[in-house]
């Protein structure tokens, strides 16, 4: 009997002492926190970066259209009545896209004589503008006479 009353006792004191504690100021509650990012990227022209990739003349401010992939130039950003007379760049685009001429891409002003290219300030051999097309860029025309250089 002895031993069933120091556990009742034994009871009893564990009891008190866990009733006197408030809890220390701890909060048991389990709390749903959503760390979570969302990464997805909203490119409506397609680019990697959510830019344009297209080619712009810097004179005009024209640019070329991106749609599926493709960069596409008109004949308002050059052709043989607008011909290309600053340097330009045409970038590989992502996904195997071509840059499309819809009409002539004629680079550089027609000089039929020497002293035209003095006139102009272009010495012998060509000093005009350059066309660089970087390495795997897939140019596309409609026309197979469209290429002027």
């Amino acid at each position: 009997m002895k031993r069933v009353q120091k556990r009742l006792l034994l009871a009893a004191a564990i009891t008190a002492l866990l009733a006197g504690c408030d809890g220390g100021g701890v909060s048991v509650e389990s709390k749903i926190v959503d760390n979570s990012v969302d990464n997805s990227v909203d490119n409506p022209d397609g680019g990697s970066t959510g830019e344009n990739p297209c080619a712009t003349i810097e004179r005009t401010g024209v640019q070329g259209v991106y749609e599926s992939g493709d960069c596409r130039y008109g004949a308002d950003f050059v052709s043989a009545s607008n011909p290309l007379t600053e340097d330009l760049y045409l970038p590989t685009l992502v996904e195997g896209g071509a840059h499309i001429f819809e009409g002539i891409l004629f680079v550089g002003e027609n000089h039929s004589s020497d002293v035209n290219l003095q006139a102009a300030g272009i010495a012998k051999g060509g000093d005009s503008v350059k066309l660089e097309i970087q390495a795997g860029a897939t140019i596309a025309f409609k026309d197979n006479s469209a290429l002027w250089l």
